[in-house]
């Protein structure tokens, strides 16, 4: 029996080929307001009294008795009756185009159609621009469809008419709320935690080379320091992006992600990369349209690996099926190269990525969610180029003493394209994963959030030397700026 070094036991960069599971961030369903009406509003229980004794011949006879009837329904958002009304109100001799327009436009905007409602809306304006009540909520609506500079121009436009204070009010919470859409979404973060194998290290004592096809093997002992290696580490991310609203429902992206970590106990683990990227985005109420390319620079310490760029082309899609059910698609494709030679000979290609998520969202409070991906790797030394099948599910939770939870559990299998030096054929690995998060919304100390994670992971594998487990636990300060 001998030992073997470290170097040649240990596989430290791996992982780092592969690109674990991401949820996009689910986009924010957009709430939308109430209509703008200047007129007398009645109350709730009045207006339920008077429209239960008003039959539609009533309506039918009497225009004045409509407009007025119309007009209490939308203040009190009475969208059972609007529906009813509007589809007989343009066959009543006298009655009001312009209402009969507002009204659609009021339904459209309630079923989430905005392109119809804005279209409707903006006709009439052009046509009747002193109309100032029916401008705030075409404001309002681009500002909802995320067409946020056509959004600005109209609130402007608004706040130059004579309007009452509370509508004056609305429209400079909006222009507010525009201010703070328009700048740059930063986020700085410190943690420290605890990792159990750093180096990404089997467990297993011995090595076993075969000796030709005698059937016998040359049984070598690991050193201590091939083992898992664990230690404390600290972090430092920091990641910033904006928004450039270019016409219309079109933006222009620009974000930068860096990150950091310093390992207490084995300073040779550090690692620090940064990622830039520039993309194109169409979003509306609906959905939202990514695409773009994007570089990264990682820097490692172990053995000397030095410097990886990562250069790729990133897509995703995001669309709300329904009020409850949102659905996103992402793909990547990447190329990588190592600084280092014997890296850049192993580890050097491309990877390619798709995945989709199917999110339900149960309450404000309650979304469960889930993901299937695929990825292939094709790389310089086709033993370490594999395919990748990848399934997760999750529930963020939110408790009404404003607790936060976020929990999901992951599982892929990975089949690897060459044959193994240790078994003579293709190594196959089944990956579990679970990730647990905790936080309370409202604790904050100088704006700073602290969450608790939990990350554990275990590897399976017919190749003995490629089994691994891994826990870390994480202390997390986030806040934004």
């Amino acid at each position: 029996m001998c030992s073997v070094s470290y170097a040649f036991c240990a596989d430290p960069v791996q992982d780092q080929n592969l690109i674990n599971e991401h949820i996009p961030q689910l986009q924010d369903k957009t709430e939308i307001a109430a209509p703008s009406l200047s007129k007398g509003v009645q109350s709730a229980s009045q207006y339920e009294q008077q429209i239960k004794k008003i039959t539609d011949e009533d309506l039918k006879q009497n225009i004045k008795l409509t407009n007025f009837v119309v007009n209490q329904a939308v203040i009190q958002q009475d969208w059972k009756t609007l529906r009813r009304i509007i589809q007989f109100y343009n066959q009543i001799p006298g009655y009001d185009p312009i209402l009969y327009d507002y009204v659609r436009g009021a339904i459209y905007r309630q079923d989430g159609q905005h392109k119809q409602a804005i279209k409707l809306y903006r006709n009439i304006v052009e046509q009747h621009p002193d109309l100032s009540y029916m401008r705030l909520d075409l404001a309002a609506m681009l500002f909802e469809n995320r067409a946020y500079n056509d959004s600005q121009t109209e609130f402007e436009r608004v706040l130059k008419d004579d309007i009452v204070p509370n509508a004056r009010t609305k429209a400079q919470a909006y222009l507010s709320a525009l201010r703070q859409q328009d700048r740059w979404k930063s986020k700085v973060a410190v943690s420290y935690g605890y990792n159990s194998n750093i180096n990404n290290a089997t467990n297993n004592k011995y090595l076993y080379i075969p000796i030709g096809t005698s059937g016998y093997y040359w049984i070598l002992t690991r050193d201590a320091e091939s083992l898992p290696q664990s230690g404390h580490v600290a972090g430092l991310s920091f990641s910033t992006n904006k928004d450039y609203n270019v016409q219309g429902n079109h933006f222009i992206n620009l974000s930068v992600d860096s990150n950091a970590n310093i390992v207490k106990e084995h300073r040779e683990f550090n690692d620090a990369n940064v990622t830039l990227s520039a993309t194109y985005k169409y979003q509306d109420i609906d959905s939202w349209l990514e695409v773009g390319p994007w570089v990264n620079r990682a820097n490692y310490h172990l053995n000397d690996i030095g410097k990886l760029d990562s250069i790729g082309f990133s897509t995703q899609y995001g669309h709300w099926l329904t009020p409850k059910w949102q659905m996103i698609v992402s793909s990547n494709a990447l190329t990588r190269k190592y600084d280092n030679p014997s890296y850049s000979a192993a580890y050097d290609g491309e990877t390619y990525i798709f995945s989709t998520v199917l999110a339900r969202v149960i309450s404000p409070r309650f979304v469960v969610y889930a993901n299937l991906g695929v990825q292939k790797d094709d790389l310089s030394n086709k033993n370490e180029s594999s395919k990748r099948f990848s399934s997760l599910l999750g529930v963020n939770y939110g408790f009404k003493n404003g607790i936060q939870t976020s929990l999901s559990t992951s599982y892929a299998y990975r089949k690897f394209d060459g044959i193994s030096v240790w078994t003579g054929y293709n190594r196959k690995d089944d990956e579990y994963q679970i990730n647990a998060s905790l936080w309370k919304q409202d604790l904050k100390f100088w704006g700073i959030t602290p969450k608790f994670l939990v990350k554990l992971s275990k590897t399976d594998s017919n190749v003995y030397v490629n089994e691994k487990d891994k826990r870390e636990f994480l202390i997390r300060f986030e806040k934004d700026i």
